[in-house]
């Protein structure tokens, strides 16, 4: 054991020898500090969410997106908003419902109501209350795929159809059972909060929120303001979420928090 003793590079001195000075104390202190911050920055380095961008072509067809948002429009009613979206494959569809609530609110974001999901013009109150057998007129307007029309959406669709203009909405007997000149006198006065999840073709292609009835025709998209007359709209709203994909931790969304505050209405 001895002989192997011999190998021993760092033999250490005696205690007596061993003298310990001023710059000795500091070079230990500073060599302290920094091996303890190179570590905790390692450590917190090691720890923390990094994001990553990368393009990927996505070369998978047929296959689905969601785009959870939660956007409030201030001054318009739930009654009278849609929210529609198209991709660039052709497919449309209206009033989309796939998990999106709308909550009526004040014009200071307040709810005034519970979350619902229904569609625009929903007559569901109305329609329950008539004769199971009632077939109201479409006055004029009437087709071979349309026959009757019970509700007032009925009748401004049918009109829409024929290419009609739709002005006087006290005229028509489903507008005055549904309250529509009351209904009406709430725009600039309430609110709607839309929010929820939707789910597209994960292609190119937008949604939108807007006002009036939306329909297609030869393969376009229009949102008619006939049933409302002459009418002005404020348009002002807020994001409180715009998210495309599934979330991850540390994920930014640029439109988060976005305010867009109109000074004039505007048709």
């Amino acid at each position: 054991m001895k002989s192997l003793q011999n190998f021993d590079a760092f033999a250490k001195p005696l205690k007596d020898f061993r003298i310990k000075t001023l710059s000795g104390a500091l070079v230990s202190i500073i060599s302290s500090l920094i091996i303890g911050i190179l570590f905790t920055s390692e450590l917190l380095s090691f720890t923390r969410t990094r994001s990553k961008q990368e393009i990927i072509v996505d070369v998978n067809r047929g296959e689905k997106m969601s785009i959870y948002l939660d956007i409030t429009l201030n001054f318009i009613p739930c009654r009278f908003l849609s929210l529609d979206t198209m991709d660039t494959t052709g497919a449309q569809q209206l009033n989309v419902m796939h998990e999106v609530y709308k909550t009526s609110v004040s014009v200071d974001g307040i709810p005034l109501s519970d979350s619902v999901r229904h569609a625009v013009n929903d007559a569901s109150a109305i329609t329950t209350t008539r004769d199971p057998n009632y077939c109201g007129s479409c006055y004029g307007a009437e087709s071979p795929s349309r026959k009757c029309c019970n509700t007032c959406e009925e009748v401004q669709m049918a009109y829409n159809e024929m290419r009609w203009v739709f002005v006087n909405i006290s005229a028509f007997e489903q507008c005055r059972k549904e309250n529509w000149n009351e209904i009406k006198q709430k725009i600039g006065n309430e609110g709607c909060r839309i929010h929820g999840n939707l789910t597209v073709n994960r292609v190119g292609g937008a949604f939108h929120i807007a006002p009036g009835h939306s329909y297609t025709e030869n393969h376009a998209h229009f949102h008619s303001f006939q049933s409302l007359g002459p009418v002005q709209f404020n348009v002002s709203h807020s994001i409180g979420e715009l998210r495309f994909g599934d979330s991850y931790p540390g994920q930014v969304n640029p439109l988060d928090g976005t305010k867009m505050a109109v000074q004039t209405r505007k048709y």
